[in-house]
C-alpha cells in the first residue's frame, strides 16, 4: 500500500485491480485481462510510472488473476519508466 501513497516529484502511482468473475470462466478471464492492459496504458499515458497491481476485493464471485504481474511484465517490459508493484489482500 506504501507504492500507492507516494508524494514526491517525478512519481505517480496508478492502482489496478487484478481480479475477474469466477462465473465467466476463461471468457472472463480474458476480458479482465484486456481492461487490465487498456487501465495500464491510460495510466501510463497519464503519466503514471508505477502501477499496483491489487488483488483486494477477492470474494467467491471475483478471484485474482494468476501471474498477472508477471503477464504485465512481459507487456511493458521495454518501458523504462514504468515500475510495477504487487498488492495482494493478504498482505496489504
Amino acid at each position: 500500500a506504501r507504492q500507492r501513497q507516494i508524494n514526491q516529484p517525478g512519481f505517480k502511482a496508478v492502482t489496478i485491480p487484478i481480479l475477474c468473475p469466477v462465473a465467466e470462466g476463461s471468457a472472463g478471464l480474458e476480458k479482465a485481462l484486456d481492461t487490465i492492459f487498456l487501465k495500464a496504458d491510460r495510466a501510463i499515458n497519464d503519466s503514471a510510472n508505477i502501477l499496483v497491481l491489487s488483488d483486494r476485493g477477492i470474494n467467491r464471485d471475483l478471484a485474482p488473476i494468476p501471474d498477472s504481474g508477471k503477464t504485465l511484465r512481459i507487456a511493458y517490459h521495454d518501458a523504462s519508466r514504468l515500475q510495477l508493484a504487487a498488492e495482494t489482500a493478504a498482505h496489504a
